[in-house]
Parts: C-alpha cells; structure tokens; sequence
C-alpha cells in the first residue's frame, strides 16, 4: 500500500525539562498548519575511507544527527481576548516570551535566555516523526489581500520514526483568519505617519544551532543569538511627511506598528518603537504609484524589547 504524504497530523506542546518529551495529543496539542515539510536526518558524516588492493567506496556514519521541521500558521488568536493561541507552544520555542494578562491580552516579545523548548510530533499517514527539544525562528507575513500568516522553521533531537496510527486532531483553538486590507489591517504607521502599506513583515532572526559534544547530556538545540528585521513597502509621499533617506542617513530612530484583525480574540497588534531604516536603494511602482520597499532593524531599548506581538 502506498503512503499518502497530504494525510499528516501536526502536534506540538512545550515541555517542561529540555528534551523531555511531554507526549502532546490531538486533543490538546493539535496544530492547524499549512505545506508541513520536515527534514528527518540532517547531520554530519564520518567517513571510513580505507585503503585496500581493490576499489571501493568510503563508508559513512551519519553523526550529529538532528531534524528540521517547517511549516506556516495562520495568524489569528484564540477565540476571546486573553486566552493563549493554539500556536502558543511555537512562539515559545521560537525564542519568545509569553505574558497573558486573563481576559485582556496575550502579549509576546523576544528573549536573551532561559529559552523555552517543545516537543512535535509529526504524523504522515500512520508513520510518527518525533522531534524533542526543538528551537527555532519565525517569520510573521502581513501582504495586502493576502491572509497573514507565520513561516515557523524548527530544529530539534533525532527520535527514529515508528509505525504509529495518525493522531486525531481537535483544531477548535483555531480561529477562522481574516484577510489583510483595507477594513482588517486599518492601522499601519511609519514614524507616527498612517502609511498606505502593501507588505510588512517581521522576521525574529533567531540563531538556531545544533550542538553535540562528548557526554550524553550535551545534545541541544540552542538559540545563541537574535537578528530581527522588517520589511515594508508602502507608498511614497512627500518628503516633509516622511523622508527616508533623511531617516537612513542620520539613523533616525523611529517607530513601526501594524495592527491586524477586528472583533475581540481577533486583533493582532506589533510594535517595533526603536526602529533605523536601511539604505533605501530601490524604488516599486504598482499602477504607476510610486511605492518604497524599506528594511528596517528594530533595536532594543531597554533590552528583549525589539518588537512586541499583543493578541486582544
């Protein structure tokens, strides 16, 4: 019989002990997620390569065995203002802090250490791919007339795949998304200038390694440092309203925020209020207006504060 790779299950759920599997189940750890790739045996090789009166191939033990994962979340939060999202664990290995504020808010922002981790399991037609330990780094995609979404890639401990029967998944902690326009994304500022903006995005720049010594207990997945940056493209205006090249050339500080969705449970707000603009070399147009694509390095200021991604 064949497998079908479209028949996948998706968990995933935080652990509490570094590697320590805290076996997620469909019913409370199931993940809605889009174009799921997974990379099962990524590593080194230590090869044999001996000499002999005869020809032969070098053999090769795979060492530094590790597993990628990747795949893409609709951005929406729970159902009501100040319950955690369904992709809740994620965020959390993906280098974020989380602070839920109970029937109000659920607030993210980058942190330095004390990482959490988490556990997925990924099912493809009754096969169990096990990742324990997994890190990683996200990407937030805000394009107009597109639906926001989260590329998430992971990096976690090899487990061998089993035969395992697909879990089923229980997605109810996964909200319909809205489409980003004109009436849901209404608030989009650029240094305290509402923009007519068509793509933002927020990559968290996270410095994901797999790391391997001598001793058992040194197998991990650590982020060891962070890079985010932001892309814009909006259009052009006077340069008395905004001046970008002004703002580049001085290194200006400044203030980028975006907000997303309308109803309670809906709305997903970032801020980045300590922002330097990159040299902005190009130009875009789209229907002969003229449009700038911008990179953006949002900066600390008080540390762990680059950006923040608010959930109300």
């Amino acid at each position: 019989m064949p497998k079908f790779f479209k028949r996948k299950t998706l968990l995933v759920k935080k652990e509490v002990t570094y590697g320590v599997d805290p076996v997620p189940t469909g019913a409370a750890n199931a993940i809605l997620a889009q174009n799921v790739k997974i990379q099962p045996m990524q590593g080194q090789n230590a090869t044999r390569d001996i000499d002999l009166p005869y020809f032969q191939a070098p053999q090769n033990f795979p060492t530094g065995v590790y597993q990628e994962i990747s795949f893409d979340l609709e951005l929406i939060g729970a159902a009501a203002a100040g319950a955690a999202p369904g992709w809740s664990a994620i965020a959390t290995a993906c280098g974020l802090q989380e602070v839920i504020s109970a029937g109000v808010s659920v607030a993210y922002n980058p942190v330095s250490n004390g990482f959490s981790s988490a556990s997925i399991y990924l099912y493809i037609d009754d096969v169990l791919f096990k990742i324990t330990g997994a890190r990683g780094d996200m990407k937030l995609k805000l394009g107009v007339h597109g639906l926001p979404m989260m590329e998430c890639r992971l990096m976690g401990l090899f487990n061998l795949p089993t035969d395992t029967a697909n879990a089923t998944p229980t997605l109810t902690a996964f909200q319909q998304p809205q489409v980003s326009n004109a009436t849901n994304t209404p608030n989009v500022t650029f240094n305290g200038v509402a923009v007519a903006n068509r793509t933002y995005d927020l990559t968290f720049g996270g410095k994901t390694v797999y790391r391997e010594l001598q001793g058992a207990s040194s197998k991990q997945v650590l982020i060891t440092d962070r890079e985010p940056a932001i892309t814009m493209q909006f259009e052009a205006t006077t340069m008395a309203i905004i001046n970008p090249y002004s703002l580049s050339l001085n290194q200006t500080a400044f203030a980028v925020n975006i907000a997303h969705g309308v109803g309670a449970g809906k709305i997903t707000t970032i801020n980045a209020s300590n922002c330097r603009l990159n040299r902005p070399d190009q130009n875009a147009e789209q229907d002969n207006i003229w449009e700038w694509p911008l990179s953006i390095t949002p900066f600390p200021t008080a540390g762990n504060d680059e950006f923040s991604i608010v959930l109300t």
